[in-house]
């Protein structure tokens, strides 16, 4: 362990050397130009003591406690070791692994281009004793070899490698084509930049893939419900994956961290006639079907766009897996539908309100009288059946009322529990906590465009629903969605969010409500939600996540207060036990 420790580290002080490197964003750091083009990974940074700081400054946002770590604290080891003399706090610093003779991947087989202003002083500065072009120095007792290179400090475990290590001419060019149109756009924004060379990574890939089915096997002798579809959910995932793999040619990860907040992004260029680059073209935006959301306050929202070959495919297999939900009724009719998106509003009772009794969804379709006749039909098929217990009773009321001139059905599915059967009452309970004291039921209109829907027979938000799907400017237009969207590409396949401040009130109310003596904790009004977000371009995809600062300090302000609150509860519960004073009534 101590051995790991040390290494652990190494790595950090060699991420470290590059503190205060700096490039102008809109292009890949200027040191990729000199990383070779056969690198199995590169971990290249803009500016290293500004991206250690901001990331410093993130972790207290969250109340997440670094300062415990210690010596292996890399943000401290960063600030550290930015004291060295000799390093040139304008440049780009790179971590390369290189592949073995074989061609694969090979852990703590590189080297790390440190940007320098004066090499012998920061050699001197690790008190290195020089022999030849390599000078060597002890980093936490072990040996680091150094050789200066165009204006850089060439750093590596591996004296030999260290030696013949050549400086790339060009490679900036090489990776941008590589990376691709959706890859390039995360390298050219990112503070830091992970990029993977697919070829050299495949069997570490593939080795991650298989492993993700293990202990699945034995889910169905251990009784777990469900065991076989989860299986067989796993299996198709890693077929996926799989697939992927296959077809991948570079990846790319970008981490950004400011005053915005915390973006992540996952990317990958895949070879050109495959498979999955097939798969990824004929994409249009999912951010016109958030338009198409009435503008609540929400716990959860999110947009599909379903009319590329990728959606298409996966909507198709979805269907053909269940003949008795709305998933075949999606299958059915894939080729009709444009996209889906949903909003599930905050409820004014908190979670005892229903946590989907808000819910308002669209669903865009050429065919939209027929996909809400599959809808219902769909539904009807539970009528009069009995599953675990549980015997439902649905019902469908065509043109029961108008809402802003248009004819709207209603539905109710009922559930009569078995009495005897204490798992059915549960259920029956958590029906309440999902659908409120209505129950299961809902709302359907069609439109020009699609089909509106609402998880309750509220008129008023059904109302807002209509409006919203006819103009395209319902929850799109909310100030704090924008300003996340901002943060993550402007044409996106698909997008989902996290209403912060919705969920910490929600669970700021539970909270006082089940738990004695807790206080209402204040959240600010002005709190953007977390996003995630798929984008694809050109043979390309992309995974994006973006925390926003102000979901950030919510999320940190909230923690920090229900610690405070019940560590002072557990004080007082450990009081009585704690101190030789008799029993207090």
């Amino acid at each position: 362990m101590k051995v790991r420790m040390r290494s652990v580290r190494l790595t950090a002080f060699l991420v470290a050397m590059a503190a205060g490197a700096a490039t102008t964003l809109a292009d890949l750091p200027a040191v990729m130009d000199k990383v070779p083009a056969n690198a199995s990974m590169v971990v290249a940074f803009r500016n290293v003591g500004a991206f250690a700081a901001s990331v410093q400054e993130f972790t207290q946002t969250l109340n997440l406690p670094m300062g415990e770590m210690g010596e292996e604290n890399p943000i401290q080891a960063a600030q550290k070791m930015l004291a060295l003399p000799g390093i040139k706090a304008d440049g780009a610093m790179a971590m390369i692994a290189l592949p073995d003779a074989q061609g694969n991947f090979v852990e703590d087989h590189g080297v790390v281009l440190v940007p320098t202003t004066d090499f012998d002083a920061m050699a001197k500065g690790l008190n290195a004793e020089k022999a030849g072009d390599v000078w060597t120095a002890e980093v936490e007792g072990e040996p680091l070899f150094i050789k200066a290179g165009q204006g850089y400090a060439i750093l590596g475990k591996d004296q030999a490698l260290v030696t013949s290590f050549e400086m790339a001419t060009g490679s900036a060019t090489r990776f941008e084509t590589a990376l691709g149109a959706v890859g390039k756009r995360i390298g050219d924004t990112a503070d830091m930049i992970v990029i993977l060379n697919a070829a050299t990574m495949r069997p570490k890939m593939e080795e991650a893939i298989g492993g993700m089915g293990e202990g699945f096997d034995q889910m169905a002798e251990a009784g777990i419900p469900n065991a076989e579809a989860l299986t067989a959910g796993v299996g198709a995932m890693q077929g996926a994956l799989s697939t992927m793999a296959r077809d991948a040619s570079t990846a790319i990860v970008g981490v950004s961290i400011g005053s915005r907040g915390l973006t992540i992004d996952l990317g990958g260029q895949f070879a050109e006639g495959s498979e999955t680059a097939a798969s990824l073209g004929g994409m249009t935006d999912s951010g016109v079907l958030m338009g198409r959301l009435p503008k609540v306050d929400f716990y959860f929202a999110g947009a599909i766009d379903t009319a590329s070959p990728m959606m298409q495919a996966a909507l198709k297999a979805m269907g053909s897996k269940d003949d008795q939900s709305t998933m075949k009724v999606l299958g059915e009719n894939a080729d009709k539908i444009g996209g889906m998106s949903f909003v599930v509003g905050a409820s004014p009772a908190g979670l005892m309100g229903g946590l989907l009794a808000n819910t308002a969804m669209y669903t865009a379709s050429t065919n939209a009288q027929g996909y809400a006749d599959a809808y219902y039909g769909a539904m009807k098929s539970m009528d009069g059946k009995t599953v675990e217990g549980m015997t439902y009773k649905f019902t469908h009321t065509p043109g029961a009322a108008e809402v802003s001139g248009s004819k709207v059905d209603t539905w109710q599915l009922g559930i009569q529990p078995d009495p005897n059967d204490p798992e059915s009452m549960q259920v029956m309970m958590m029906q309440q906590m999902l659908f409120g004291p209505g129950g299961m039921q809902g709302m359907t209109a069609v439109t020009k465009s699609g089909m509106v829907a609402t998880m309750s027979q509220n008129t008023m938000l059904m109302t807002q629903a209509l409006s919203a799907a006819a103009s395209g400017e319902g929850l799109s237009t909310a100030a704090d969605l924008r300003t996340t969207q901002a943060a993550m590409p402007a044409k996106r396949v698909m997008e989902m969010y996290l209403g912060t401040r919705s969920i910490l009130e929600a669970v700021n109310g539970a909270m006082a409500m089940w738990m004695g003596g807790a206080e209402e904790i204040n959240i600010s009004a002005d709190v953007a939600p977390i996003g995630i977000a798929m984008s694809a371009e050109k043979g390309g995809g992309g995974l994006h996540l973006h925390v926003p600062m102000s979901s950030a300090k919510a999320i940190g302000e909230f923690a920090k207060a229900m610690q405070g609150q019940f560590g002072d509860m557990e004080g007082d519960a450990a009081d009585p036990m704690m101190d030789d004073a008799p029993p207090r009534f």
